[in-house]
């Protein structure tokens, strides 16, 4: 085989169904003496992260991708069906992956996020020069205006089922990547600010629609938000609109890597919401397991 050869796999729904990936035989016989080594590939992406990901070696020409990590990539880059995966080889179980969709054009690549948190108070509007100096991966948003605040009441008292609830004191915190603030630069042409109306009363979640998420089977939720206010012991969400007329129950996938995935009825809260490009959502974490949302539209 040459150097540095390429193939491409198509994703078939057994693909996502028993969440792995089988390399050509062809190439797996030539890779199998190095698989025998490591058991781990890297794979670069054309947005610049490096995920590395378990090798299940069944044969000397059967050689899989599989395990959470390799799950977690699918589902961060809305790996569907009928999209497909050009692989580049580098030596050493290092490999170069170009992402195509179902149009049979490279996907536009999710940005990546950083570590570094700034807080804001509430009325300043984000600037997008600020931010970019700080390089934030979160920022929150203090409500000094609404004078209320989140905290934890002890187990036993005002709990329900098991959980612990919320309550009003000094301030509300508002958490978005900053995958929100330059994607929503990029759609919109503007900064992102707050309506004056909006004042959450418990931890609350922006998320932006983009196209790419539009046309996703699921929700993420960061894990800086998800560590600090929701934890790792459920396994349904219920997502509220406003006025409490309409309610999803979700599907709850833990990811290895942190954050969580809301699945199963994810479309059908789209279409209900009517969403589109632009509009962003805020999830407020009413309860542990109730997210109460509001609808930002872009046409407002």
């Amino acid at each position: 085989m040459k150097k540095n050869p390429q193939f491409f796999k198509i994703i078939l729904p057994s693909n996502i169904n028993e969440k792995k990936l089988g390399l050509p035989p062809l190439f797996a016989r030539s890779f199998s003496d190095e698989c025998s080594i490591v058991d781990v590939a890297r794979l670069s992406v054309g947005d610049g992260h490096i995920c590395k990901v378990r090798l299940e070696k069944v044969e000397a020409n059967k050689i899989f991708l599989h395990g959470s990590v390799w799950n977690d990539f699918v589902q961060h880059y809305s790996i569907n069906v009928g999209q497909f995966l050009v692989f580049k080889y580098k030596g050493r179980s290092n490999f170069q992956i170009s992402i195509f969709d179902t149009t049979a054009c490279e996907i536009d690549y999710p940005m990546k996020t950083r570590s570094k948190v700034v807080k804001i108070k509430r009325g300043v509007k984000m600037i997008m020069n600020s931010l970019r100096k700080n390089k934030p991966s979160k920022v929150e948003i203090i409500d000094l205006v609404n004078n209320t605040s989140i905290s934890k009441k002890k187990p036993g008292r005002g709990t329900k089922n098991g959980l612990t609830m919320f309550t009003r004191s000094k301030e509300a915190e508002i958490t978005v990547s900053q995958n929100f603030v330059e994607a929503y630069q990029k759609i919109m042409h503007k900064g992102f600010d707050l309506p004056e109306w909006f004042k959450p009363t418990h931890p609350t979640y922006l998320m932006l629609m983009t196209n790419n998420g539009l046309r996703r089977r699921y929700g993420f939720v960061i894990a800086l938000f998800e560590r600090k206010y929701i934890g790792r012991d459920l396994e349904h969400m219920t997502i509220k609109n406003v006025d409490g007329t309409r309610e999803w129950l979700m599907k709850v996938v833990w990811r290895a890597s942190g954050g969580l995935v809301l699945s199963t009825r994810w479309i059908n809260f789209m279409r209900d919401s009517d969403l589109k490009e632009g509009d962003v959502c805020a999830f407020e974490l009413v309860e542990k397991d109730v997210f109460k949302v509001s609808v930002f539209p872009a046409s407002a």
